[in-house]
């Protein structure tokens, strides 16, 4: 059964944030079928901005021969015109499912929003991309090790916020923790009934998908 974005007259906006591995995309997946809606992904602003024809994925298997220059002034000044992309449209069009580490940083708390930080042990994380992308551990360690470090310190210097700081997940309705024995703990803000259960719901559907892959 589909929940309708705008029942009750709410139009809530749901927001997932996290680093690579952590299940961010899955999580934006389930939100995204449970409201019938299509997730929009900073991501995806920021590889139309680089005019680069890879995907995501693509810019991840990047890190494999980059060592040094984890940020770069222009990839700073690009980084924040694909946020300000992400915002506009946002703006412009409330509502729906995004997938962003730093759109959440650039809106206030709000009734019908539902910002979610997904906190995921690192080696279940390079576990995952290995899985997924049929490579190596370490490989994977190494790839998602260098492309955290660049998520970093790009909020950092873009944001003055540490990721993982209080100040930082101060601007997150929802944290989901997921320790290294894979179980769960959630911390829980200002979030709406409705988007509570929206959220339960995703979640049990990503646990469900998981536990019988």
């Amino acid at each position: 059964m589909l929940l309708d974005q705008n029942e009750g007259g709410e139009r809530r906006l749901l927001i997932v944030s996290g680093f690579s591995g952590g299940g961010k995309t899955t999580l934006c997946s389930a939100l995204a079928r449970i409201t019938g809606s299509q997730p929009v992904r900073t991501s995806d602003f920021l590889i139309r901005r680089l005019g680069e024809q890879r995907d995501k994925e693509g810019r991840l298997f990047a890190w494999q021969d980059r060592e040094t220059d984890l940020l770069t002034e222009r990839e700073v000044l690009v980084f924040a015109e694909a946020d300000n992309d992400h915002l506009r449209v946002v703006r412009e069009t409330p509502g729906g499912v995004h997938e962003s580490m730093t759109l959440p940083l650039l809106l206030d708390s709000a009734a019908d929003t539902c910002r979610v930080f997904l906190d995921v042990d690192s080696e279940i994380r390079y576990r995952r991309v290995a899985a997924r992308h049929g490579i190596d551990l370490e490989d994977a360690r190494t790839l998602v090790v260098r492309k955290d470090a660049q998520t970093r310190l790009y909020i950092e210097t873009a944001y003055g916020l540490f990721v993982g700081s209080e100040a930082h997940l101060g601007h997150y309705d929802a944290v989901i923790r997921v320790s290294g024995d894979g179980t769960t703990h959630w911390r829980i803000g200002s979030v709406s009934a409705t988007n509570r259960g929206l959220l339960e719901r995703a979640v049990q559907q990503v646990e469900q998908e998981v536990g019988s892959a």
